[in-house]
């Protein structure tokens, strides 16, 4: 018989989507990273985002609390770590749909580090009107963000520079923050 926590692991990814689109709408934002960065990927998953990182020359680091999503990072050779476990390393920060999944002082914490001069957040875009009939499919969705209140979070961390916008026909919402070097 299967665990509670293997049967909630299952059904929270039962809806990630499929692979090849998903490299393709993450490899769009290698733009906002440089070689010198060490992303830190907080809720990894299969790591197509760390795979789409090495393959760009750019180090990232996923972070994942599902031991089979950080046992695929491993056989893929990525750098993973449980989330248990994490310790906070690197300069930026990327998390692909894991804010619904957190409290807003869950957020606020994983945000403000003051180690992230660069932050890209996607998570479902509620403003969307398909959106409303798919979100609450993901049984651990704690809550929505929509975009203004994401782009007020960064701002308040100290990003200096933030821009909204969306991908996937609408249905995501793309946020990124940058915090200016003096």
């Amino acid at each position: 018989m299967k665990s509670h926590a293997d049967i909630f692991l299952h059904v929270s990814h039962a809806f990630e989507g499929d692979l090849e689109r998903r490299r393709n709408l993450y490899r769009s934002h290698l733009h906002y990273f440089t070689p010198d960065d060490t992303v830190v990927d907080i809720g990894c998953g299969d790591g197509i985002w760390l795979e789409l990182l090495r393959d760009a020359g750019i180090r990232g680091v996923g972070v994942d609390q599902d031991p089979a999503k950080r046992s695929i990072c491993k056989s893929k050779g990525l750098d993973v770590l449980d989330a248990a476990n994490f310790d906070m390393i690197g300069n930026a920060l990327t998390a692909f749909h894991l804010v619904e999944h957190l409290e807003p002082m869950q957020v606020i914490e994983l945000l403000s580090n003051w180690r992230w001069n660069k932050i890209l957040i996607i998570t479902p875009n509620i403003e969307h009107p398909s959106v409303h009939g798919t979100f609450w499919k993901d049984i651990s969705h704690v809550r929505p963000y929509p975009s203004c209140v994401l782009v007020e979070i960064l701002k308040e961390v100290g990003m200096n520079s933030v821009e909204a916008t969306t991908q996937a026909d609408g249905w995501d919402v793309v946020v990124y923050g940058e915090r200016s070097r003096k």
